[in-house]
C-alpha cells in the first residue's frame, strides 16, 4: 500500500483492477465463442469423423483378441545339449512368418490384426519353467521352427500357471512389485549380444561358456514356496522398416553427413544459375574436397558398425515385464535389484542400454499427492498391473499401464532370452533326464 492512501481507496484500487481484467476475459471469450460458432462446419466434422475412425479401429481391436484362442506350451530341454544363443536367433528370425499385409477390407471390416506372441520364463516356488503363450493357429509354426533348432526338445500343452497365484493382488497376505524396461537410446543401437561375449562362440568347450542369462536362471532358482516371479518377453514382428530408416540416418549423422533432401527434377536448378553468372560456382577441385571421405574415429566407427548390424536383422515390438508376487512376511524387493542388474549386463556406454520404464512401475505415483490418496493410487496401479500380467495384455492395452514399446532384432531377443545350456547349473532347472531319438527303420515290427 502507497504511503498516504486510505485503506479504503486501495482496496477500490484493486477490485477496480480485477473488475477490468474479467472483462477482458469475457470479451476474449466471446469472440472465440464467436468463431467457433461461425466455423463450427468447418472444423467439426473432420474432427468427428476421425475420433469416429479410431474409435471404430479400437473396437475391431478388442473384438478380435477378444475372440483369439491362445495355447500355453512349456518347453522342456535335455540335459546334455550344448546350444549356444544363436539357435533361439534362428527360431526368433522364422517367427517373422507371423507378419503379412492386410487389405483394407481385411482391416476395416474384418478386424483382422498382427497377433504376438509372449515367451516365459516363471519360477513358481523355485522351480523353473519355460513357456510360450502363443496363438492357436500358430503353434504349428512355433513348434517346427522350435524342433528345428532342438530336435530333442519336448513340448506339451500346459495348464495356465497364474490359476495357481491369487486372484486379486495386492490383499492383505500378498503384495507384488511389477516393473517394465525400455531402452535408453533409439532403437538403432543394439545392446550388448552373444556374440559380444568370447566365451559364448560355437567354439568354445561347454565349461569355457559364461552365459550372463545363468545369473537370471540363478536368481529364479533361489524363489521359496510363498513366492512368484515371471519373467515374459511380449513381441511381435515390426511393422514397418522405420526404425532401419532412422538407423541408416543415425548413420549419416555419424558421419557428419547432412541428411539428404528430397529433390524434384528442376531442384537446385535455380542455384546453379545464379553460381555460374555470379562466377561463385565450385571448381572440380573444390568438388572433389567436399565428396572426399573422411575416417571417423575408432569409437564412432565401432557404434557405426554395430548399427549397421543391427538394422541388418529382422526387428520386433517388444515389451519387457517382470512380476514378483509374494506373501507379505516374505516379500524382498532384493529379488528387483537381482533382475534389474542380471538385465543391466547387457548393457554398453557406448551404444544402448536397458533403463526402468517408470511410468509403467506397479507403485508409480505423484509424489505430491496426499498420504491417502497416494496410497489409493500405488493400489490402483498394482492392481492394473497384476491384471496385466496375468493377461499378458496386448499391444493395443498399452495406453492404461503406459507401456513402452521397443524394437529389438531377432539376435537381441536371442540374448535376453535363451534355453540356458549345459553351463547354466541352477539346481531346479527343468530338463529331460536324456537325449530322445527315434526308433532304427530296422527294427522289425
Amino acid at each position: 500500500m502507497e504511503r498516504g492512501i486510505p485503506f479504503s481507496v486501495f482496496s477500490e484500487r484493486v477490485y477496480l483492477l480485477y473488475m477490468a481484467m474479467f472483462i477482458e476475459f469475457l470479451s476474449k471469450l466471446a469472440i472465440a465463442w464467436a468463431f467457433i460458432a461461425n466455423t463450427w462446419w468447418i472444423w467439426l466434422p473432420p474432427g468427428l469423423f476421425f475420433a469416429g475412425k479410431a474409435v471404430y479401429k479400437y473396437f475391431l481391436k478388442v473384438r478380435y483378441f477378444a475372440n483369439l484362442e491362445w495355447v500355453l506350451l512349456e518347453v522342456r530341454i535335455p540335459r546334455d545339449i550344448p546350444k549356444t544363443p544363436e539357435a533361439m536367433e534362428q527360431l526368433y528370425g522364422g517367427l517373422q512368418t507371423m507378419f503379412w499385409d492386410f487389405d483394407p477390407l481385411e482391416i476395416w471390416w474384418e478386424g483382422l490384426h498382427h497377433d504376438y506372441i509372449v515367451f516365459e520364463m516363471v519360477s513358481l516356488g523355485g522351480e523353473i519353467h519355460f513357456y510360450i503363450r502363443v496363438p492357436v493357429h500358430f503353434r504349428n509354426v512355433v513348434e517346427s521352427h522350435l524342433y528345428a533348432q532342438y530336435p530333442e526338445a519336448e513340448i506339451s500343452t500346459a495348464e495356465d500357471y497364474t490359476k495357481q497365484m491369487p486372484p486379486r493382488v495386492p490383499d492383505a497376505e500378498w503384495d507384488i512389485f511389477g516393473i517394465e524396461f525400455k531402452l535408453g537410446k533409439e532403437d538403432a543401437y543394439p545392446v550388448r549380444t552373444y556374440r559380444d561375449f568370447i566365451s559364448m562362440a560355437p567354439a568354445q568347450e561347454e565349461y569355457q561358456k559364461v552365459d550372463p542369462f545363468s545369473s537370471m536362471a540363478e536368481l529364479f532358482a533361489k524363489i521359496r514356496p510363498g513366492e512368484f516371479m515371471a519373467y515374459h518377453l511380449i513381441f511381435k514382428p515390426a511393422e514397418t522398416d522405420t526404425w532401419k530408416k532412422e538407423g541408416e540416418a543415425l548413420i549419416e549423422k555419424l558421419l557428419g553427413r547432412k541428411p539428404a533432401a528430397k529433390k524434384g527434377p528442376l531442384a537446385g536448378l535455380g542455384k546453379e544459375m545464379v553460381e555460374t553468372l555470379m562466377g561463385t560456382a565450385p571448381t572440380v577441385e573444390q568438388k572433389k574436397e567436399e565428396t572426399r571421405f573422411i575416417i571417423p574415429p575408432e569409437n564412432i566407427n565401432e557404434q557405426i558398425k554395430a548399427i549397421t548390424r543391427n538394422i541388418m536383422k529382422p526387428g520386433f515390438e517388444t515389451i519387457i515385464r517382470f512380476c514378483y508376487v509374494a506373501r507379505r512376511d516374505m516379500f524382498h524387493l532384493s529379488h528387483l535389484s537381482a533382475f534389474i542388474g542380471a538385465l543391466k549386463q547387457y548393457n554398453t556406454l557406448t551404444l544402448n542400454s536397458f533403463t526402468l520404464n517408470t511410468s509403467a512401475m506397479a507403485t508409480n505415483v505423484g509424489w505430491w499427492l496426499p498420504g491417502p490418496i497416494k496410497r489409493w493410487r500405488k493400489r490402483l496401479k498394482k492392481e492394473l498391473f497384476y491384471r496385466y500380467f496375468k493377461a499378458r495384455k496386448r499391444f493395443s492395452d498399452t495406453v492404461l499401464l503406459k507401456s513402452k514399446i521397443i524394437i529389438l532384432n531377432s539376435e537381441e531377443l536371442a540374448t535376453i532370452f535363451h534355453f540356458p545350456g549345459l553351463s547354466t547349473k541352477a539346481p531346479l532347472m527343468p530338463r529331460l533326464p536324456g537325449r530322445t531319438s527315434e526308433p532304427p527303420s530296422s527294427l522289425p515290427i
